[in-house]
Parts: C-alpha cells; sequence; structure tokens
C-alpha cells in the first residue's frame, strides 16, 4: 500500500503555495510507488497523478505542463473512484465537504479523456471493499 504522499507532507504543517509544489509533491509520490514496486509485488496507491492536476486546476486555475506530463507518463493499471454517497469525515486536510460530486465528476472526466480502465465503488465500507476485492482478482487473472 502506498499511501498519499500529500497527507504526509501537509500533516508536518507545510502548505501548498503553488501549483509547483505539486509537482514536487508528484515526483515524491512517483518514488514512493517506485520504491514499493521495486519489492517485487503489487501495489495499491492511495491518490495518483489525476488528482493532483484537479486539485492544481481547482486550487491554482491552471495544471503545470510539468504536472501533465507526469500524468501522461506515469498510468496505472486500474483506478477506483469512489463515489461521495458516504458521509463527509472531517479530517484538518480535508478542504471540500461542499464540492465532493462536482471533484467526482471531475475525475471521472479525466479518466475517460485519458483512457484509463477505471471502476467506479459505491456504498457503505463493506460494499466498496467487496467490489474492490472483485476488481482485484479479475485484474490479477
Amino acid at each position: 500500500m502506498v499511501e498519499e504522499y500529500a497527507r504526509t507532507f501537509l500533516s508536518l504543517g507545510n502548505v501548498i503555495d503553488s501549483a509547483r509544489d505539486l509537482i514536487l509533491l508528484a515526483q515524491r509520490q512517483i518514488e514512493l510507488e517506485n520504491q514499493a514496486m521495486q519489492m517485487g509485488t503489487d501495489i495499491i496507491c492511495d491518490t495518483d497523478m489525476i488528482v493532483l492536476n484537479i486539485w492544481s486546476q481547482d486550487k491554482f486555475g491552471f495544471v503545470p505542463q510539468a504536472l501533465t506530463a507526469l500524468t501522461n507518463h506515469h498510468r496505472y493499471t486500474h483506478t477506483f473512484v469512489c463515489t461521495p454517497d458516504i458521509p463527509w469525515a472531517p479530517d484538518p486536510l480535508r478542504v471540500n465537504p461542499f464540492d465532493r460530486e462536482r471533484l467526482f465528476q471531475e475525475y471521472i472526466k479525466m479518466l475517460k479523456l485519458i483512457g484509463s480502465p477505471f471502476t467506479i465503488i459505491e456504498g457503505d465500507g463493506p460494499a466498496r471493499t467487496a467490489i474492490g476485492m472483485q476488481i482485484l482478482a479479475h485484474i490479477r487473472d
């Protein structure tokens, strides 16, 4: 499991002041993913480059070319996109409790645009886990 590096970065008291910061986060995220892949096993990532692209567009009004290049170059086998159908869970690092549906639609739009395979996950925690496990078993076959 490769955790979202942005959470680590922010929980250390760092702030994201520019889209350039997101490029650095993306590079570090990819480093962590590459390190995990060297272990010789499948990896599951808690985030991807698409999230950072949408974050950049949403917060700064544009996506730097370097971040777009990382997104185009660094692809994933499959992406799970969770619908915002469960209650908002307060978290000091989350900032969009009222914008979840719009952001969800942005993720879907971008995944379709780049032709990346994805599955929409919905329902409660156990239902989400069951769907995810079924898809992972299918991908590994």
